[in-house]
């Protein structure tokens, strides 16, 4: 009795390991076949792959950035790099990717100032009495469009609508794209780091898919509506100076 109760229990607790593994492992492979496409790319293979997602992600195709950049960090750190300069290559070809992201992020948003989708941005900025209110929180945004374009790179969830507002509003593109040059040199060790913690990590693009996912999600619905608030603001915090003046 002993012995069978014995092999009984020995029978369950296997039953009870397979049970959450399967459908954990479907899972996995789901969010593989969906998200990963660097399962075919374990050698580093094809930089330019890099670079053109990176891209299209700045375009505003939702692919994650962080995901990637922390996979490449991952695969760098278990040697799949052939040399030093495949090593380079990868690493600025993810630069590369990272920082003309924005920059294209950056002329989506001065389409839609100029017109892309007409009469936006006098909607949203202009309006009876506010021109010239207006067009000061304009002037101060663009004039820390080097700190904006630094600041975005550094945060998670929020890099798109921030440049996206930044384009929107008129900074101006020499001002605001040396700060995301010099912010990349930032980020984007950070996200290799990320990478480095899961290298033993089968999947790490899904697994910093996951841990970005959130942040991404609330940048993606709160960053522009936080970025059209605080430009009501900046234009709303001179009408006292206003009256003053008046």
């Amino acid at each position: 009795g002993g012995a069978g109760g014995g092999a009984a229990r020995g029978g369950r607790r296997p039953g009870r390991r397979r049970g959450p593994a399967a459908p954990g492992a479907a899972l996995g492979g789901l969010a593989l076949a969906a998200a990963d496409f660097t399962a075919a790319q374990s050698a580093l293979g094809s930089p330019h792959l890099y670079l053109a997602y990176l891209l299209l992600s700045g375009l505003g195709v939702p692919l994650s950035e962080d995901a990637l950049c922390a996979w490449v960090g991952a695969r760098l750190a278990m040697g799949a790099a052939a040399s030093p300069g495949h090593a380079a290559l990868v690493l600025g070809c993810v630069y590369a990717g990272v920082t003309l992201s924005d920059a294209l992020t950056f002329g989506l948003g001065r389409l839609l100032a100029r017109g892309f989708l007409p009469g936006l941005k006098a909607m949203l900025l202009e309006g009876e009495g506010q021109a010239a209110r207006t067009e000061r929180a304009l002037a101060a945004i663009e004039k820390y469009g080097a700190f904006i374009g630094f600041t975005q790179r550094l945060t998670v969830g929020f890099r798109f609508p921030l440049s996206l507002m930044a384009g929107f509003t008129g900074v101006r593109f020499a001002t605001f794209f040396p700060g995301v040059c010099l912010g990349a040199l930032v980020s984007l060790p950070a996200q290799l780091a990320l990478g480095y913690l899961l290298r033993n990590n089968p999947y790490p693009f899904v697994a910093a898919l996951g841990l970005v996912a959130t942040p991404a999600l609330i940048g993606t619905f709160l960053g522009p509506a936080l970025a059209i608030v605080g430009v009501w603001r900046a234009s709303a915090a001179s009408e006292p100076a206003d009256g003053q003046r008046g």
